[in-house]
């Protein structure tokens, strides 16, 4: 009986206990960029690759030094635009959580990310967009997340072959599965 009693204690600490290591996980999003399904999957217990296809604004890269961003319907013209976007995070805070003794699920922490996006506008030119940035994802109870990032962007007008630099931020909310 006493085997019994230690293996259930050990089973479920085990089982409740969190992990500093990354987790893949399906997820839906939805925020500045619209609204995605997505896939993160570790690389490394520091590295995630983040995969997703949604919908979301127009962005349009005219000729000069802009980028257009726009989303909505109006009674005249449907603003969005399909999207697939793959991010590399790296999470370089997950250790001082664990020490502090804050959450790690969802892949919750700081990071440093690459972003490249490839949105296919319907009334303009096709657009791939590439960001690097800081951010932070949080969790919000056990399976809804916050994340955001503010950094540096450079787009490309993939028909016309000009680009340009923007600020970028971006903000969502999800859940994972």
């Amino acid at each position: 009986m006493k085997f019994i009693k230690i293996s259930f204690l050990l089973f479920s600490s085990f089982l409740f206990s969190q992990s500093k290591d990354l987790n893949q996980k399906f997820k839906i999003e939805i925020g500045f960029q619209g609204l995605n399904f997505g896939y993160e999957k570790p690389v490394s217990n520091k590295l995630l690759l983040d995969f997703n296809a949604g919908v979301g604004g127009v962005v349009e890269i005219p000729e000069g030094s802009s980028i257009n961003y726009q989303m909505g319907v109006t009674a005249s013209e449907t603003y969005l635009s399909p999207f697939l976007r793959a991010q590399l995070r790296y999470y370089f805070n997950r250790d001082k959580r664990e020490e502090r003794g804050h959450s790690l699920l969802n892949n919750t922490g700081s990071f440093i990310g690459f972003q490249s996006k490839m949105v296919f506008n319907k009334n303009v030119d096709d657009v791939l967009t590439n960001d690097i940035y800081f951010g932070q994802q949080l969790p919000l109870g056990k399976h809804w997340i916050y994340r955001y990032h503010v950094g540096l962007g450079l787009g490309f007008n993939l028909a016309q072959g000009f680009g340009v630099i923007y600020p970028t931020i971006g903000s969502s909310f999800g859940y994972s599965f």
